[in-house]
């Protein structure tokens, strides 16, 4: 009998819906429908011994984890080992966080999984024999990172929040097509109707603003059709280059 893990992000979550599996580019997965639908289709009649779910949180989608088994079951997947309505999450999936991004801990590699306890003593028995351990210093930092207030943290979601929405109302002048992430450093946006490559038109961009914006198919053919922007540059850098885009989108000199 064969395990499956199936990995999902809390993007993804949210498009489990009406009998479809679907998938969008609003966070670090660009897969857009079809990659997940084949993975699953070899799972179509096999005999599975259960699936496990993993799961970032559905930090974009409001998605109770509980109701998961139920959509993939909508969609024709066979679930065995996730259940639905009065059982626990924790009992039957397992979700991963990060002090990464919520302490601006990137690359300190501070983590931390919840859930079923035979899913996290498997975890913990490969993780022992695949890392060395996290250096102490960098762990008494994550105590006091977590035991201490959240003020910080919130007055910086508050400045990541006013950035994104001012990228996102320029991209819009230029006509890309943008679903605002609702927890992420970055913005994905969809190429205005017309537009086919993404290189191109992020070396348009460049040679008639000097703005550098990541294309989508950096990351993948499923990332075609979409342009990556960060949300970390300085404000003042930001200002710059959203005034070069709206000049440019307003079909003035940029630079």
């Amino acid at each position: 009998m064969e395990v499956l893990w199936l990995v999902l992000r809390g993007e993804m979550l949210g498009k489990l819906e009406g009998g479809a599996l679907e998938m969008d580019t609003t966070g670090d997965s660009t897969a857009r429908g079809d990659p997940l639908m084949k993975a699953l289709e070899r799972f179509r009649g096999a005999a599975l011994a259960g699936i496990v779910v993993v799961t970032d949180g559905g930090q974009n989608s409001g998605v109770p984890l509980a109701e998961v088994g139920e959509r993939l079951k909508r969609a024709g997947v066979p679930v065995f080992a996730i259940g639905v309505g009065d059982v626990d999450a924790r009992d039957v999936a397992i979700e991963f966080n990060s002090l990464s991004k919520t302490f601006n801990m990137t690359g300190w590699r501070v983590a931390m999984a919840v859930g079923n306890s035979e899913v996290i003593d498997a975890l913990t028995r490969v993780k022992s024999n695949l890392d060395s351990g996290i250096p102490q210093a960098i762990q008494q930092m994550a105590i006091t990172a977590l035991d201490g207030p959240l003020d910080a943290v919130e007055a910086r979601n508050k400045l990541y929040q006013r950035r994104r929405d001012r990228i996102v109302e320029v991209l819009q002048e230029l006509g890309l097509h943008v679903d605002p992430p609702k927890a992420a450093l970055y913005v994905w946006a969809r190429l205005p109707s017309g537009e086919r490559s993404s290189a191109d038109f992020a070396s348009r961009l460049i040679e008639e603003t000097g703005v550098v914006i990541t294309p989508g198919a950096s990351y993948g053919e499923v990332g075609e059709g979409y342009v990556r922007l960060s949300l970390t540059l300085a404000d003042d850098r930001l200002e710059e280059g959203l005034r070069r885009l709206s000049a440019f989108a307003r079909g003035k000199q940029a630079l």
